[in-house]
């Protein structure tokens, strides 16, 4: 509660306040979130490649694009595609999934319109 409400309070401040902070921190930090989150890959059914290789891919891609909604966008995008091209793509299973597909899509989109027009 008192993070978001923190991070509410900086969200009205303006962009400076995040600005402050050095990349080379940022980077840190971003290691740190994906190695708390390697511990949770030993709940993910590994014979089940369609759960597993999103899952890795997540936490890999999280330090690497220096964003966590980026490498979790990614991720899930990339689970779509594995779900699409494995066949394993049932209506009655993921019609809830649609909507999520789009926006992390769009999600995805906007983070790398955002990234090159630098």
């Amino acid at each position: 509660m008192v993070t978001g409400l923190l991070f509410l309070a900086s969200a009205a401040s303006g962009r400076e306040s995040v600005e402050i902070v050095p990349t080379e921190v940022s980077g840190a930090l971003l290691v740190y979130t994906a190695a708390s989150l390697s511990p949770i890959l030993r709940h993910v059914d590994h014979a089940n490649r369609e759960e597993a290789l999103p899952a890795m891919l997540g936490v890999l891609l999280i330090p690497l694009l220096y964003s966590v909604h980026g490498g979790a966008g990614l991720a899930f995008v990339f689970y779509g595609i594995l779900v699409v091209a494995g066949g394993t793509f049932t209506w009655a299973e993921h019609h809830t999934l649609i909507p999520l597909f789009v926006a992390a899509l769009l999600l995805v989109a906007e983070i790398f319109s955002m990234d090159f027009a630098r």
